[in-house]
């Protein structure tokens, strides 16, 4: 049994699609290698969602969090900081619970959060440069408030624009292949095959990593490339017998599932 695939450049509003589909992967890929970290942001992503009565009791909520977590981090991190030997043994408690209060606050408020580490991590690295001997061991608390200062002012909607140039550079690259729609995929249980006329270019079924689908496209992933394949040259039954033939999970993906 095989099938066959006409190719054919997708309409140019479907890249928010395939932007998606591009998140989607790094996302995956991201969870194979950190899956303690994912989690923690699916909890957060979860509990963002809801009724604006909901929404507006978890930011308090947490605000209230984060703000008992940063007073306990300054008490155990200052005294530890002029006592080392003594209460050194605090600051890696006093770190963890700062990271967990700016994670937090950036999440809640992230430029008022930015604009407090700047402000605090400049007073901070000011007084441990002008007295050395008795504020200098303050200066790593600095140095980690600015760094979270930067991370505030980052724009939300960067890395949604990084997958959309992405999308847009695969796009421009598959509109420069000349007479496109005189190709075709071939799909059978020894892999995929591109055909053009009676040139044929056979590929492995290993080398055909994912397989992705949105509203509009399927996009399997070849050594690494992606291919775009529009749904309306697919019957739904041949998009079912498509996964079967090569034995892979076909992963749908919806543009709202963005983070």
């Amino acid at each position: 049994m095989e099938l066959k695939i006409s190719l054919a450049l997708p309409d140019e509003a479907l890249l928010p699609e395939l932007a998606a589909a591009l998140e989607k992967r790094v996302e995956l890929a991201s969870r194979a290698r950190l899956p303690r970290f994912w989690p923690i942001i699916d909890w957060l992503h979860a509990h963002s969602k809801g009724t604006p009565r909901q929404i507006r009791f978890r930011r308090i909520y947490r605000g209230i969090l984060a703000a008992v977590l940063w007073i306990l981090s300054l008490v155990l991190l200052l005294p530890a900081f002029f006592a080392p030997q003594e209460l050194g043994g605090f600051i890696p408690l006093g770190l963890i619970c700062a990271l967990l209060a700016e994670a937090v606050l950036l999440y809640i408020i992230p430029k008022i959060m930015g604009a407090a580490n700047l402000v605090l991590g400049g007073i901070i690295l000011f007084g441990a440069g002008s007295a050395p001997e008795t504020l200098g061991r303050l200066m790593p608390l600095g140095i980690f408030l600015l760094c979270f200062a930067i991370l505030g002012f980052f724009p939300r909607g960067r890395r949604k624009r990084r997958f959309e140039k992405q999308a847009a550079e695969l796009y421009r690259q598959w509109s420069t292949v000349e007479h496109l729609g005189d190709y075709s995929v071939t799909v059978s249980e020894t892999g995929m095959a591109l055909t053009k006329g009676d040139e044929t270019q056979p590929i492995s079924l290993g080398a055909i990593t994912e397989i992705y689908e949105t509203p509009s496209l399927l996009l399997p992933v070849v050594d690494n490339r992606m291919l775009l394949l529009q749904k309306n040259n697919i019957a739904q039954e041949d998009l079912e017998q498509l996964a079967s033939l090569l034995g892979k999970t076909i992963i749908s993906v919806k543009e709202e599932e963005r983070s």
